[in-house]
C-alpha cells in the first residue's frame, strides 16, 4: 500500500508529494498503535495530561514538604511525609444536620484532619490531644477536623463522648458511609484507625499518621505551626 502511494506522488506534482507524505505519517502513527500482532495500544494525550498537571494545586510541592519535615522532632519524625502528590479536595463527609461536605470547602486554611470511630480505642485515647491542640493553636489560619465514620453510632452517642471528654471544641463531621476512610486507604494511606492527615491550604496532603499521637505536645505544635508558615509563603 506504501509503495502504490509513493509511486503515484512521483506523478502527481508537489501536491501529490504533500498527501502522501501527510498519508504515510497517518499510517506510521497507526502501525506504531497497531503494533506487531495487531493491537490497538492506546496512547496518552500529552495535552490532556499536561492540563491535568496545571490543574492540580499539589504538583511543585515537594520543597514545602522538605521545608516542614525539618521541623519534624521527637515522636513526629516517625510521620509519613508525603512522597507523591495527593489532592485530598475530594474527601467527603457531613456535618450534625447531615449536610454534605468536602475538605474543598476548607481550602485557605492548613488542617489537621482525623478519621476516628468510637470503638476504636487509640482514637479514643488520642481524642482529647485533639481537642487540646486545636486549643493551643487558636488561629484562623489552622483547624483541626475529625471525622467520625461508626456505622451505627447514634449522633449523640458520638457527640455525648465528645462532650465528656472535653473535647466538644472539634466540630461534628461524620461520614457513615465510611466512604472518605475507604478513600484514604486505596491511597496506601491508611491499614486501620486512626489515620491523620496534615492538608496543606491548597487541600493537598503534607503528611500522615496511622495511629495515635501525642497531638498536643510541643513538638507537634512546632510541626503544626512549621506547616502554616509554609503555607504563608506559598
Amino acid at each position: 500500500m506504501v509503495a502504490r502511494i509513493l509511486e503515484k506522488a512521483k506523478f502527481s506534482g508537489t501536491f501529490g508529494k504533500i498527501i502522501a507524505k501527510t498519508t504515510l505519517g497517518a499510517l506510521s502513527i497507526y502501525a506504531i498503535m497497531m503494533g506487531s500482532d495487531n493491537q490497538v495500544y492506546s496512547f496518552p494525550s500529552l495535552i490532556s495530561v499536561a492540563h491535568a498537571e496545571a490543574a492540580s494545586p499539589c504538583t511543585g510541592n515537594a520543597g514545602k514538604i522538605d521545608m516542614i519535615k525539618q521541623s519534624a522532632n521527637g515522636f513526629f519524625k516517625n510521620m509519613r511525609f508525603a512522597d507523591e502528590p495527593y489532592d485530598a479536595r475530594k474527601l467527603a463527609f457531613k456535618d450534625e444536620a447531615g449536610k454534605d461536605h468536602t475538605l474543598a470547602e476548607f481550602s485557605g486554611k492548613t488542617l489537621l484532619v482525623n478519621l476516628w470511630a468510637s470503638w476504636c480505642v487509640p482514637c479514643r485515647t488520642e481524642m482529647p490531644e485533639l481537642a487540646n491542640l486545636k486549643r493551643s493553636i487558636h488561629n484562623d489560619s489552622f483547624d483541626v477536623m475529625a471525622i467520625n465514620i461508626d456505622k451505627t453510632a447514634s449522633d449523640e452517642k458520638v457527640k455525648d463522648f465528645l462532650k465528656n471528654i472535653k473535647a466538644d471544641n472539634i466540630v461534628f463531621y461524620r461520614d457513615q458511609s465510611m466512604d472518605v476512610f475507604n478513600e484514604v486507604r486505596k491511597q496506601g494511606l491508611a491499614v486501620g484507625l486512626p489515620i491523620t492527615m496534615l492538608i496543606d491550604k491548597n487541600g493537598c496532603l503534607l503528611g500522615s499518621y496511622n495511629g495515635s499521637a501525642p497531638w498536643s505536645n510541643a513538638d507537634s505544635e512546632k510541626l503544626m505551626k512549621a506547616a502554616m508558615e509554609a503555607d504563608k509563603k506559598d
